[in-house]
């Protein structure tokens, strides 16, 4: 008889912990950075998970659809999107620090040379070595400012 009550106790905690939700993910800008309640910055996620969208949102104990809302709410703009621009500044980073395209690539987690072309076509509308020698030309500029 014990072992009923025991049971029946169990299962009514389980359908009682399957019926708790828990409160949505909020996100909240500090200056340029997007910031947890428990006040994690989710590029640093970002960074750390090769900037991919269900790494992010398991490393915050979230579901991949409330980081999306999450995100978009914070930004307007959806988490790939999010996510791509900052990328892509942070290859422009890179080149500016020396680093050779290859190196960026693999610092990035782009999946090949290829992609890291089409992203810079995509955002500078150059060609990447188009953009590489007007990086580099910028860098030797003494007149340029980087500010």
């Amino acid at each position: 008889m014990m072992d009923k009550v025991q049971t029946i106790a169990q299962s009514i905690c389980t359908m009682q912990k399957k019926g708790q939700r828990k409160a949505a993910l909020k996100l909240s800008r500090e200056g340029h950075r997007l910031m947890t309640e428990d006040g994690q910055d989710i590029m640093t996620l970002a960074e750390q998970n090769q900037f991919k969208v269900a790494a992010v949102a398991s490393a915050i104990d979230a579901q991949v659809q409330e980081l999306e809302n999450a995100i978009k709410k914070a930004t307007g703009s959806g988490p790939k999107e999010y996510f791509r621009r900052h990328r892509i500044i942070l290859a422009q980073r890179y080149l500016r620090m020396g680093y050779g395209a290859d190196q960026i690539v693999s610092l990035l987690g782009f999946s090949h040379y290829t992609h890291l072309a089409r992203e810079v076509k995509l955002f500078y509308g150059m060609t990447i070595t188009a953009w590489t020698k007007s990086e580099q030309a910028r860098c030797l500029d003494p007149a340029y400012s980087f500010g």
